[in-house]
This record gives C-alpha cells, sequence and structure tokens, in this order.
C-alpha cells in the first residue's frame, strides 16, 4: 500500500472495522497475504486510520491460533492485545438491535450464506459503522450500504 495513493492521502476517511481474516494475516509470517496485511497497519498507524473489531473478531483470532496453529491462549491473547493497544483499535459489540439487523439481512437471502458474517455485519450496523476490511469482499457483497475495501491485495 505504500505506492497506494489513495491510501497515503488517507482517504479512507470514517471508521472502518477490521476483519479477523486480516488480523490473522498480519500475524502469520507465512501467510502470502503477511507483507500486505503488515504494511496495512504500518500505514493505519501512520495515518491514524479509525480501526475498529468486534469481538466476535477477537473470538475468531482466538480459535484460528489455538485450534489451527497450536498456540497458547497466553500468547495470542498478548499479541491481540498489543496490537489493539499500539494501532488505538476499538472493539465493538452487539448491541440491543443487532439481532434484529441480523433477522432482517438473513430474511431476504434464500441461498446458503455464512451466519457469521453477516452477524459481524449487523453488529457493524448497530454500531454505526459501514465500512470494512476484508480479503474476503465478496462475502459481504450482498449486505446493503456496506463499504468493502480488501487492503491486502497482493500485486503480480
Amino acid at each position: 500500500m505504500q505506492n497506494d495513493p489513495i491510501f497515503m492521502k488517507n482517504t479512507y476517511n470514517g471508521t472502518w472495522l477490521v476483519d479477523t481474516n486480516i488480523l490473522v494475516y498480519g500475524f502469520d509470517k507465512t501467510s502470502l497475504y503477511y507483507p500486505k496485511a503488515r504494511e496495512f497497519f504500518q500505514q493505519s498507524a501512520e495515518t491514524k486510520l479509525s480501526l475498529v473489531v468486534a469481538h466476535q473478531n477477537i473470538l475468531e483470532v482466538i480459535r484460528v491460533f489455538t485450534k489451527g496453529y497450536g498456540l497458547s491462549r497466553h500468547d495470542v491473547l498478548m499479541r491481540l492485545q498489543g496490537l489493539i493497544e499500539d494501532l488505538g483499535i476499538k472493539v465493538i459489540s452487539p448491541m440491543d438491535d443487532t439481532l434484529g439487523f441480523f433477522y432482517q439481512f438473513i430474511d431476504k437471502k434464500s441461498q446458503v450464506i455464512d451466519m457469521f458474517d453477516y452477524y459481524l455485519a449487523s453488529t457493524m450496523k448497530s454500531n454505526g459503522i459501514d465500512q470494512l476490511f476484508t480479503v474476503n469482499t465478496k462475502d459481504f457483497k450482498d449486505v446493503p450500504g456496506l463499504v468493502v475495501v480488501n487492503p491486502c491485495v497482493i500485486d503480480y
């Protein structure tokens, strides 16, 4: 993203939720997305981008690293807490209307959907956040009013 003129001008205004996959890629040095995820976090810090994560993202990161990578919960929590503190990331939680938004989103879907993605989008909506950084942009393409950007696009 160093060469991304949009990011350098900090036109990513407002508050953005960082999806679980970017958090995971930012710690997984074996991932193809690791360099871009680290660059994303560095640029976010330099431009003081307003970032949030949901409690759901934290739980998913813990699960990925403890079950998938065999790391201790303590190590995962320390790394994640360090990132959240270093970047000034706020943590959001479901609100009273989150479940209502969730029901609205899934009621309109006839095909199989990822319930966790729609619940995350519902948590965002109930917290007044409509911008998301994720590698899996297609998973959120049907969520109305949501701006979705992949900050880890790999140049080949």
